[in-house]
């Protein structure tokens, strides 16, 4: 939509500056057109990267944060790891669970009613070893139908964690 506005925008000014033209009918009109264009580009070339890329950084803080919760297990780190690798017939969400780069992920599939892959919502996971169990940090990453918000409720994946890990989500700040 950006994009559109922008080329808009474009279009519009090429068409004042041959309407300016027209309007002065200068000997050599070159050099105004010549300006025009120089202006045009300067403002292309500067401002609209610019101002793209921070609406893009504002929409990213924005879609995302809301989807972001805090879990506390009475289970150590490992545990929760050996948990989450492990599947068994009474998990109430399909899943794959692994781990890349150093972090942690989570990938819900869909409910053992409703079949596989009626969603696909990728969560990072990221764990801190607490004295009495451990903390861990929700954090959704994609939907397959690259929305920018999970399909699946978030009821379930709150019961998921808390049969799967015994986990309970702490109140936002």
């Amino acid at each position: 939509m950006k994009k559109k506005v922008f080329f808009l925008f474009v279009g519009l000014y090429i068409l004042l500056l041959l309407a300016l033209l027209a309007f002065l009918r200068p000997a050599d009109p070159f050099p105004i057109l010549l300006l025009g264009l120089y202006i045009l580009g300067l403002f292309c070339c500067v401002f609209s990267p610019f101002g793209w890329s921070l609406t893009r950084l504002r929409r990213e803080a924005v879609d995302t944060s809301p989807f972001e919760f805090l879990f506390r297990s009475p289970h150590s780190v490992e545990d929760c790891l050996s948990f989450l690798s492990r599947r068994n017939v009474r998990d109430r969400l399909f899943y794959q669970f692994y781990e890349e780069g150093g972090a942690f992920f989570i990938c819900f599939l869909g409910t053992p009613s409703a079949g596989k892959d009626c969603f696909s919502s990728l969560y990072r996971m990221e764990f801190r070893q607490e004295e009495l169990g451990c903390c861990f940090r929700l954090h959704f990453v994609e939907e397959k139908l690259h929305f920018t918000y999970p399909v699946i409720f978030w009821g379930l994946v709150e019961d998921f964690m808390a049969q799967k890990l015994d986990a309970q989500r702490l109140p936002r700040k």
